[in-house]
């Protein structure tokens, strides 16, 4: 399970403008033995959330004892143009639980 906030919350006006799925971002898990993980982004967010909105994504399985990296994949929501760097991948050890991050720019994402 990743836990995760949207900074600012998510605001109820905003789903009245912008529609029911503008914050869906996708997530997608692959492991070091490649075991097959599901692509539903399960999960659920806190509503009206003022400073922080909270929110929970299932991985798509459980991630195998015998696995030793998760990288998690994140892909932003259609029509998003980022303001600032976004982390766009996780590496984690497994089980020390040691994390790299890779982030892009909004330069790049334009390109």
């Amino acid at each position: 399970m990743l836990h995760y906030e949207f900074v600012p919350g998510l605001r109820q006006e905003e789903e009245e403008t912008r529609g029911p799925f503008f914050w869906n971002w996708i997530l997608s898990t692959e492991d070091d033995l490649n075991s097959l993980y599901n692509d539903h982004n399960l999960g659920a967010f806190a509503s009206n959330g003022k400073a922080a909105t909270h929110g929970t994504r299932h991985l798509g399985g459980p991630v195998p004892s015998s696995a030793r990296l998760l990288c998690l994949n994140f892909t932003p929501a259609e029509g998003w143009t980022p303001l600032r760097s976004w982390c766009r991948q996780l590496h984690i050890s497994v089980p020390e639980g040691h994390v790299t991050e890779s982030w892009t720019t909004p330069r790049q994402d334009a390109e």
